[in-house]
């Protein structure tokens, strides 16, 4: 287990947080660390990343600084197999990056009931409907993200409401039939513009 308490533990008033991706300045995982940091919830925020890669050092320290050490874990790498088992451990997902196409761990997160907060990015908008299952905020806006979470974990109910309306979506329209039928339209339009097809 990634986390002291467990999910919908009544002991606890934590929001347990994911944060998934390659530790590179794409991921904006530095933004993410701000946005904790400066949260009126801070106290109530349990963040954990999962991945690797060349920013874990920069961005121990930058938890340091922060006065944040204590409330985020580097977890390492965590293989596709074993996500959906991981991300039930927490309480929301929240993705941060500069850039994205359409991700999957954000279709995986939706799947298992949790609200995302994510940049809103295209491949994101669509998947994640602002006030309905989860937030959207502004790349590089650590005020913003900030924001998504103070509301986030100042209401437990809101957040599991919009986690329902996530499963719901994914169960009916927004999953991966709907990803599927996408990419499908661009490699035709792809073909049809070489004039393969």
């Amino acid at each position: 287990t990634f986390l002291d308490v467990p999910r919908n533990s009544p002991a606890s008033n934590v929001m347990r947080i994911a944060a998934v991706g390659s530790l590179i300045p794409r991921k904006a995982f530095d933004v993410l660390l701000s946005a904790v940091a400066v949260a009126s919830h801070a106290e109530h925020l349990q963040l954990s990343i999962i991945g690797a890669g060349p920013e874990r050092k920069a961005l121990g320290h930058q938890a340091s600084a922060l006065g944040i050490a204590d409330r985020v874990r580097f977890v390492g790498e965590v293989s596709p197999a074993a996500m959906p088992a991981a991300l039930a451990e927490f309480d929301i997902l929240v993705m941060s990056s500069r850039s994205e196409g359409r991700p999957n761990v954000v279709m995986e997160a939706l799947a298992a009931g949790l609200p995302v907060i994510s940049t809103a990015l295209p491949g994101v908008i669509g998947l994640v409907d602002d006030g309905v299952t989860g937030w959207l905020v502004n790349v590089d806006d650590s005020h913003g993200l900030a924001r998504a979470l103070d509301e986030a974990a100042a209401n437990a109910e809101e957040r599991q409401r919009r986690g329902v309306a996530a499963r719901e979506r994914m169960q009916s329209d927004g999953g991966w039939s709907r990803t599927a039928k996408e990419y499908e339209a661009i490699f035709r339009r792809a073909a049809l513009a070489k004039g393969n097809v």
